[in-house]
């Protein structure tokens, strides 16, 4: 199971529609880092695809544990800039929230289109009101 990667794009559609990227859509003049990816966990699209995706492994006598994600692609989790990670230093995933823009309409990278533009940060302001 790939959540990190297949969320973004909707893979068997099993939400609304895809979760939102937040390196990717950082602004290159305040974040001149390495862009792997990584998903707005607090996108509801995230959570519900997730367990949309655990419910087709059903219950399945033979499944004996599912590994999530792998690190290699993942960014938030590796080396930080105090480390020499050969240019590929991981972020702090609070600053990236703090300069994602506050809408998204779209992610080149992936070659998505987004109906819902609201940003991390404007998820976070309106579910804690």
């Amino acid at each position: 199971m790939w959540p990190a990667y297949y969320s973004l794009r909707n893979q068997s559609n099993r939400t609304r529609g895809p979760v939102k990227e937040l390196i990717k859509a950082t602004d290159g003049h305040y974040y001149h880092g390495y862009r792997a990816r990584f998903p707005n966990v607090f996108d509801p699209n995230f959570s519900l695809w997730l367990v949309r995706e655990l419910e087709n492994y059903g219950s399945n006598r033979w499944l004996v544990r599912i590994s999530i994600d792998d690190a290699d692609t993942l960014s938030g989790f590796g080396a930080g800039p105090d480390v020499d990670s050969g240019g590929k230093a991981n972020p702090d995933l609070g600053s990236i929230t703090l300069i994602t823009p506050p809408t998204q309409t779209e992610n080149m990278a992936i070659r998505i289109t987004y109906a819902d533009t609201r940003s991390t940060r404007s998820m976070l302001c309106s579910s804690s009101s």
